[in-house]
């Protein structure tokens, strides 16, 4: 199979495309053949060794930690998908996406919906998962709660738009000028253009800031 991997840690020019044996698949693990994988902040980190007591020092190494496919083998005490399924993947620190094929554990994988396309399926389990977790899990965002997302038109940002808005909040996003209109029609409802805006100085108060890009000073957003 065709891969990139890198042969130790260092700049963007360890990248490489190389050929690969298939997978070796598990009793317990589903072999997916992928169609788009996604590149996200943790791909370079992992590149330039800034992740290294995480992923070690074996290599070649395969990056990117998600991807979207075609189920092409299951393994025998696997239940739940099967032969043809389109799937999500999020591989995790494990790594291993940008490839042609993956061999993870069922927990690893998600269905993808009929109505989302493989290019759209292999960019939501980071960023979405991201903005799932900071809204809900930690923010405990409610009905009608007043959010202020920073960064707005980022990766993590487009779904956090979405994602409050579909909660029900009172949502006030903070991006550059030129998505504007794109992230009001995300579901926004107040859009701060911090080109041409002091963030600070909005004189609004809000149940909950998420700052997806991390510019925001700490103590003056909690003020």
């Amino acid at each position: 199979m065709k891969a990139v991997v890198i042969n130790r840690y260092g700049s963007i020019d360890e990248l490489t495309l190389v050929d690969l044996p298939t997978p070796p698949l598990k009793d317990g693990e589903v072999l997916v053949r992928n169609k788009y994988a996604s590149v996200n902040p943790w791909d370079y980190r992992v590149r330039n060794g800034s992740m290294k007591m995480f992923t070690g020092k074996k290599f070649p190494k395969i990056l990117g930690v998600e991807s979207s496919g075609v189920v092409h083998r299951v393994g025998k005490k696997v239940e739940g998908f099967k032969k043809g399924d389109r799937v999500i993947v999020s591989t995790g620190i494990k790594t291993g996406s940008y490839a042609e094929y993956v061999a993870v554990s069922p927990g690893d994988l998600s269905i993808l919906p009929e109505n989302l396309s493989f290019k759209e399926g292999a960019t939501l389990p980071i960023a979405g998962t991201t903005a799932y977790n900071a809204l809900h899990e930690l923010g405990n965002i409610q009905k009608e709660s007043k959010v202020l997302i920073n960064g707005a038109y980022g990766g993590v940002g487009i779904m956090a738009v979405q994602l409050a808005s579909l909660a029900g909040a009172d949502v006030t996003a903070v991006c550059s000028t030129k998505p504007i209109e794109k992230v009001r029609k995300l579901g926004a409802n107040t859009v701060i253009d911090y080109t041409t805006q002091d963030v600070y100085g909005i004189g609004e108060h809000f149940d909950l800031i998420f700052d997806t890009v991390g510019s925001l000073s700490f103590r003056q957003a909690k003020a």
